[in-house]
């Protein structure tokens, strides 16, 4: 009995242990953008975003290291040039939607799609999704992202 209680508390505690509400979206937003420009934008951006994740969505705490990673194998030794902030979509008080255009000093373009969705009236990374695929980037420059 024991066993399960305390099981359950450990389930219980990692289904909210990342469910912190952001304070400001705009100052968040910042410490993203400082994390891409940084030495170690993986672990720098694990750190951040995993404790902003809403409650239940314990799916994307897992896959957030990949997503992360992907922008370290991206660079593949190359910094970050540049970091455009291309457009924002807000869909009523609800949701917040941000894309920007990372560039490489290796001359290379990822697209990145921040959302926050606010629940109970506070705000959550929705969604963190880099791309570099051909259909991404065509998609963003035919003004269809």
């Amino acid at each position: 009995m024991k066993k399960i209680l305390l099981l359950s508390s450990l389930l219980l505690f990692a289904k909210t242990a990342f469910a912190e509400p952001i304070k400001n979206v705009d100052e968040f937003q910042t410490k993203v953008e400082q994390c891409i420009k940084g030495k170690k934008p993986d672990e720098c951006l694990n750190t951040l975003l995993i404790k902003h994740l809403p409650p239940g969505n314990e799916a994307m705490a897992q896959q957030l290291p990949n997503i992360t990673g992907l922008l370290v194998k991206w660079l593949g030794g190359s910094s970050v040039y540049a970091l455009h902030h291309l457009k924002t979509k807000k869909l009523g008080d609800i949701v917040d939607i941000r894309h920007y255009a990372i560039e490489s000093s290796g001359t290379g373009f990822m697209v990145l799609q921040i959302k926050y969705l606010k629940i109970l009236g506070k705000p959550y990374l929705f969604g963190f999704n880099l791309s570099s695929t051909d259909e991404t980037i065509n998609a963003l420059l035919s003004g269809n992202l």
